[in-house]
């Protein structure tokens, strides 16, 4: 299993109902820590909050927000318990028909604040990826596998 999705696994699994993040700051501050981020714990009320920031001068890449959820309502009304993380074939949840990405062009990748790799295709030019964004954070290490370089890109 990969860490991303190791780590989107173990984020659900926490029953962080607000304000109880149940770990999931510490959990993000280590690995945005770990990945260059300076952390800020930022309380408000009972609300535990993360302010993580990669650099000092513009761009900067902020991960600003909190990790718990509003509560749940009546478990039987889910088809199944929201804290267990279940990655199900998608063919059968149709309700996710329609959705569609968004076009890797320079001008659409220059535009957004940071790049999230969670899946190495084939398919996708990195180096070109690599010439359009601001910030590139790469969890399958797939610009080094070929040849994207630069100090924007972030192995995660």
């Amino acid at each position: 299993m990969s860490q991303t999705l190791e780590l989107t696994r173990d984020l659900l699994a926490r029953r962080s109902v607000t304000p109880a993040d149940e770990g999931c700051q510490a959990l993000m501050a280590q690995r945005l820590g770990a990945c260059g981020f300076a952390i800020e714990n930022l309380r408000y009320g009972s609300v535990e909050n993360l302010w993580a920031r990669r650099g000092t001068g513009g761009p900067v890449f902020c991960f600003a927000g909190h990790t718990d959820v509003v509560p749940t309502g009546p478990l039987e009304d889910w088809t199944s318990d929201p804290f267990v993380p279940v990655v199900s074939n998608l063919r059968e949840h149709p309700t996710m028909a329609g959705r569609v990405s968004v076009p890797l062009d320079p001008a659409g990748v220059a535009s957004y604040d940071a790049v999230l790799i969670v899946t190495d295709h084939d398919s996708i030019d990195y180096v070109s990826l690599a010439k359009s964004a601001r910030l590139i954070i790469d969890t399958r290490n797939a610009c080094a596998r070929t040849g994207a370089v630069g100090e924007h890109i972030v192995k995660a």
